[in-house]
């Protein structure tokens, strides 16, 4: 069981990282938000979130993973702050 132990230790790590950075992400992605509320440009942008899905690589069943990871995080984001902006 030491190794099991061990190895779930690595993805605790792993996920206090991974949660570090989302935080990290949505702060910035609020950022963005508001400067396109102020400047008027559209929220969603479509060829920015087909440009960081192109950027995914790997196995074929990793990229499907990954993907529908950014997928829930561009939904997320679009919804939580669209929102309380404009109707």
């Amino acid at each position: 069981m030491l190794d099991l132990d061990k190895l779930r230790k690595e993805v605790d790590i792993i996920d206090e990282e991974i949660m570090s950075l989302l935080k990290k992400r949505l702060s910035i992605t609020e950022k963005i938000i508001s400067l396109k509320t102020k400047n008027d440009i559209p929220l969603k942008d479509a060829k920015r979130e087909k440009d960081i899905l192109d950027k995914i690589k790997g196995k074929e069943s990793e990229n499907n993973f990954i993907r529908a990871v950014y997928k829930a995080i561009f939904e997320y984001s679009y919804k939580k702050y669209s929102k309380d902006l404009k109707p």
